[in-house]
């Protein structure tokens, strides 16, 4: 498994050894001093705890182990050990979240724009118990620049922080009338300082999320994808540069089985099951 960060690079190997290059200044490739590296170099120091995946995040690093063990290394003001048994995790540049093995999501980091799902936008250094208003099981967690979405164990989908055109998916498809009349409330989501239920998706079961830092994608147990968020460059799949407000599914794939989806600054990347590759944006 491998990690890119702005500026540093971690390879977990199928031996769980760890292997990290670029940029140290702040000690994020665990070497035990601040040097930057030009070609890789094992971790020695993680030899032995069985690490199986690994995130960058600006100026740190997080690894977890075999037996739900996070470790981190770096910039201590944004990551710090986290000893719950942790099944999943993932960081943003300035945050990170974990999914324990009960289903409870802990946060902590930067929290501007809301993105820890704690109700306000505070800083944390030490991972923070999220309180979600509805009775929840969660299973996995996606990280985006100033946001956050969890996965629940019945494909229902939360998030919380920036919902900037829509990238969080809050919108609720509405008629002309509402659609009038909250624009004029001003009740649209822009801001979410806690995690929200993406209503527009209550009738799928999603599998998996990509979060892009301008637009985000959903996959759906059926196979197919569906999307929202910024289309100034046709980053949607709606075979125009339209702005969307609302969650669009990609039909030009209607009749192909995706399993993964990458969402990048302007574009997206999707694969199927028969191992083709589709571009748009």
């Amino acid at each position: 498994q491998a990690a890119v960060g702005p500026d540093h690079v971690i390879v977990v190997t199928t031996e769980e050894q760890v292997y990290t290059w670029g940029e140290g200044s702040k000690g994020q490739l665990g070497h035990g001093n601040t040097e930057s590296k030009g070609r890789p170099e094992l971790i020695e120091a993680l030899n032995g705890k069985c690490i199986v995946a690994a995130q960058c995040g600006d100026g740190f690093s997080l690894f977890r182990s075999e037996n739900g063990l996070v470790l981190t290394c770096g910039d201590g003001s944004k990551c710090i050990c986290f000893h719950v048994d942790v099944v999943a995790v993932t960081c943003g540049p300035n945050h990170v979240v974990g999914v324990s093995s009960t289903g409870e999501v802990y946060t902590w980091g930067q929290g501007s724009d809301g993105k820890l799902g704690l109700g306000d936008d505070e800083n944390y250094c030490q991972p923070m118990l999220v309180t979600i208003d509805e009775p929840v099981v969660c299973v996995d967690v996606r990280c985006g620049n100033d946001g956050t979405m969890i996965l629940t164990d019945i494909g229902s989908v939360f998030a919380c922080g920036s919902n900037e055109n829509n990238k969080l998916g809050l919108n609720n498809r509405q008629g002309f009338l509402m659609a009038m009349k909250n624009i004029f409330n001003k009740v649209n989501h822009i801001l979410d300082l806690s995690f929200l239920l993406l209503r527009s998706l209550a009738r799928h079961r999603v599998i998996d999320i990509c979060m892009g830092a301008y637009h985000s994608a959903v996959i759906v147990e059926s196979g197919h994808v569906y999307m929202f968020g910024r289309n100034s460059e046709g980053q949607l799949g709606t075979g125009n540069i339209k702005p969307s407000n609302t969650i669009v599914e990609v039909k030009a794939l209607h009749d192909k089985c995706i399993n993964k989806v990458v969402c990048g600054e302007h574009f997206t990347v999707a694969s199927t099951k028969d191992h083709e590759l589709y571009y748009w944006g």
